[in-house]
């Protein structure tokens, strides 16, 4: 068995994988565009890629978004003119919030999250309306879809999931094409400052992981760090990570078996304790706790550890990231 148990968890919502040995080869993508050289706008931030202050409305854009992409019962629908106009405002309202923090806290990695989906639907209608535009050369028309657009795909940065992100960084990839296709339209302005105005990045990961975060927090919630726990207590909380288990495919043993085992390895126990403690954990507090969960605390802790670890990586460049990854050997 592993030593980390709780890392099956984890492996349920996103698995980073890398060895010493590999190395990665920076890679460029080339984009060919015709575009024709016009002068820069007057003001440098007369055409822009997000909705400003301005156009801004109170309001939940979330509801509004799921709204139009569940309520209709066809596709043709969805690309209805009337819907695309709501989508429109709700890209343009400023207190986005998905409303399911409680059940992150509850459901864990068992979370149903069907919507985000839905949105895709919503952005594929959008990219028809926006090539359309560009085709009938509606240069204004054109700029207010690719707003809307860009103001959705920030919008699912606040989905407080993984899975929101990618969803986020997918819509605005929806977006880019159309607008590639505007550039290269006669007549099209200058957009460098609009380009240039636009966040880095479109879709931050930093919700989404502190989400993912509290997804596993939620599964863990019934080994308690607070009070002592039963033998029976112990032996329910084993049973139910045997079951998050069988989802990762690992059969090699039970975590009740191997805890039988490893509370006798005296060492590695008392090791375990000293880590707690290091941790912040209080010594007197961890004296009264029965061994098993001394060891299933230490166990959680080291996931913790990598944890935080792979969300460095995830906010560094690919090479940077490679070579903490590397200097990350699983515990003995």
């Amino acid at each position: 068995m592993r030593s980390t148990l709780f890392l099956c968890a984890a492996l349920l919502v996103f698995t980073p994988a890398a060895r010493a040995e590999q190395t990665i080869t920076p890679t460029e993508m080339l984009i060919r565009l015709t575009v024709r050289p016009m002068p820069a706008p007057r003001p440098a931030l007369r055409y822009l890629l997000l909705p400003e202050l301005k156009e801004m409305a109170p309001g939940n854009p979330i509801p509004n978004y799921l709204r139009i992409a569940l309520d209709n019962e066809s596709l043709q629908e969805v690309f209805s003119p009337a819907a695309l106009r709501l989508a429109d405002r709700a890209a343009r309202m400023d207190k986005p919030d998905w409303q399911i923090l409680p059940r992150i806290k509850t459901d864990g990695i068992g979370l149903l999250i069907p919507d985000v989906q839905k949105i895709r639907t919503l952005a594929a209608a959008l990219q028809e309306r926006f090539r359309e535009e560009n085709a009938q050369g509606r240069l204004n028309d054109s700029l207010r879809t690719a707003k809307t657009m860009f103001a959705m795909s920030r919008h699912m940065s606040e989905h407080p999931t993984l899975i929101g992100d990618l969803v986020g960084i997918a819509l605005a990839f929806i977006a880019i094409g159309p607008l590639e296709e505007m550039l290269e339209r006669p007549g099209c302005p200058n957009l460098y400052w609009a380009l240039t105005d636009l966040p880095n990045p479109l879709v931050p990961l930093d919700r989404g992981l502190e989400g993912e975060r509290a997804l596993i927090e939620g599964e863990l919630r019934l080994l308690s760090d607070r009070v002592p726990m039963t033998a029976a207590q112990i032996k329910a909380f084993c049973e139910y990570l045997d079951r998050l288990r069988e989802l990762s495919r690992e059969k090699d043993q039970t975590t009740y078996a191997w805890l039988l085992v490893r509370r006798w390895k005296v060492a590695e126990t008392r090791a375990a304790r000293e880590r707690l403690i290091a941790a912040g954990y209080s010594a007197e507090l961890l004296r009264k706790f029965p061994i098993d969960q001394v060891i299933l605390l230490d166990q959680k802790l080291d996931y913790e550890v990598r944890r935080d670890e792979v969300m460095k990586v995830a906010k560094l460049p690919a090479w940077q990231g490679e070579e903490l990854l590397a200097r990350m050997p699983p515990r003995k």
